[in-house]
This record gives C-alpha cells, sequence and structure tokens, in this order.
C-alpha cells in the first residue's frame, strides 16, 4: 500500500542525519558529531578536543616548534579518525582558504617582507591549519572517485569486495561521503588587514592592540595571515560573519540538497 503524504512526512521528520563538525583553531582542535532529525533536534554523539595553543608563541619567541607543527598535524589527522569512526554520510566542510581564479597571478613579495618573522608565521600557520584540511579534501576526493568508478563498472557488490581487508583492520569499510565545500570568497588575511587599517584595533584593549600591531610588523600592506588568527575587534568578526553567510547563501540550493535528499 502507497505511503499517505502524513507517513512520509512522519517519516522525513524522524530521519536522522549524523553531522561531524571539525573546527581547526590557532588554539584548538575541536570535534563535534551530532546526530539531527526535525522532530528531536541536536543529540550530541561525541566531542572531543585538542589544546595546542599555536599563537602561545607570541609571549615567547617568533617561531613555532617543529614539534608543536607535528603535534597539530598528527591531532587533525586523530580527529578525522574519531570522525570516520562515527560513520558520516555526508560532509559540509566550511574553509578558510580563499582559492583565486585560474587566471589571476601569484602575489610576488619582496625579499625583506618573506624575513619577516610576522610573514613567515602566518605561513606557517597557514600550512599548519588551511593546507592540511586541503589536502584530506583532495584525498576524500580521490577515494570518492575510485569507489564511484569501481561501482559504475561493477556494480554495487563493489564497496562491500574491496572493504573486507580494511574492515577486518578498522571496524569498517570504504564508502562514498557526500561533500559540499563553503570557501570564503575574499582572503580573510587581506580582509583582516584592510579592516586594521581602516579601524584600528580600538576595541580590544592594550595587550591584544600590542600584539596585532606585532602581528603586522614588516608585512606587506594586504597580507596579514597571522593577523587573521589573532585579531578579535568586533568589527572584524562582524565583517567575517556577514562574509560566511553571503558565501552559504551563494550554495543555498546545494547546501540544502546535501543535508536533506
Amino acid at each position: 500500500m502507497p505511503e499517505t503524504w502524513r507517513e512520509k512526512s512522519a517519516s522525513r521528520d524522524n530521519a536522522k542525519l549524523r553531522v561531524s563538525v571539525l573546527d581547526l583553531g590557532s588554539t584548538s582542535f575541536h570535534l563535534l558529531v551530532s546526530d539531527a532529525s526535525a522532530s528531536a533536534g541536536l543529540g550530541r554523539v561525541t566531542r572531543e578536543r585538542i589544546q595546542l595553543r599555536l599563537g602561545a608563541f607570541l609571549n615567547r619567541a617568533a617561531s613555532i616548534p617543529e614539534e608543536t607543527c607535528a603535534r597539530a598535524i598528527e591531532a587533525a589527522r586523530a580527529l578525522k579518525t574519531t570522525s570516520d569512526a562515527s560513520r558520516p554520510d555526508r560532509l559540509l566542510v566550511v574553509a578558510l582558504k580563499h582559492h583565486r581564479g585560474a587566471d589571476a597571478e601569484a602575489p610576488a613579495f619582496s625579499e625583506r617582507a618573506i624575513t619577516q618573522p610576522a610573514f613567515l608565521i602566518g605561513k606557517v600557520l597557514d600550512a599548519l591549519i588551511l593546507d592540511q584540511l586541503e589536502v584530506e579534501l583532495h584525498r576524500l576526493q580521490v577515494v570518492n572517485a575510485l569507489l564511484a568508478e569501481g561501482v559504475a563498472v561493477y556494480g554495487e557488490s563493489f564497496l562491500g569486495r574491496v572493504s573486507g581487508a580494511v574492515r577486518a583492520q578498522r571496524g569498517a569499510g570504504y564508502r562514498i561521503v557526500e561533500t559540499r565545500v563553503v570557501r570564503p570568497s575574499q582572503d580573510i588575511g587581506r580582509l583582516a588587514a584592510q579592516c586594521y587599517r581602516t579601524h584600528g584595533a580600538g576595541s580590544l584593549g592594550a595587550l591584544p592592540s600590542l600584539l596585532t600591531r606585532m602581528a603586522l610588523r614588516g608585512v606587506p600592506e594586504n597580507e596579514a595571515d597571522l593577523l587573521s588568527y589573532i585579531f578579535f575587534d568586533k568589527r572584524f568578526t562582524a565583517e567575517l560573519v556577514a562574509l560566511g553567510r553571503e558565501d552559504a547563501r551563494r550554495q543555498e540550493d546545494e547546501i540544502v540538497r546535501l543535508l536533506t535528499s
């Protein structure tokens, strides 16, 4: 007997969607996995936080120790493993790295600029936080493409056949994970520099204002990667929120389709 519209609506309301959120920040990396449904709201599955304090170098020396860099990469991998174990079927990624157009020229920096501690530390943080996420996204896309091609050629049984050995080792087999990435349409470091030079850092207090000036020392006029990690002025954060909402709105149909299909 076919389902009535009431039964379909009730089934949709009770359906659970497992959502995994990974926040890579300069102070800590934080993972939250929740089950979401229209009828029950959000229910936490697991939560894990790893304190790294990558910005603590500002109080000691103008460098990030090699062991801290290694620990940050290992922390990101560990949280990804925890997320994978929760078996999310869909992934909505809010990335922080702005992608220039294919025809855009890479910025050129003077020799003096690239030897400045603030410039170098900003690039190191980008490599630890932004680039690591890009590597994982690329790996996910490659695996998804391989699995999809295998299913297309060998049929639906392909996933089960290739997952046997992997499932014995890690308790879960391969699966295709639907993904949507929301990226900033502007470079966040450049946005931080523009906001600081327009408004200053008056709302932060004496010590944070000093740190923001240190983060800009010797860097090019429109380059402030380090500043973007520590600049918590309300005018800058308001611009970030507005930018995030606008970028998400551009992909509204795709995001809704990902989370509701």
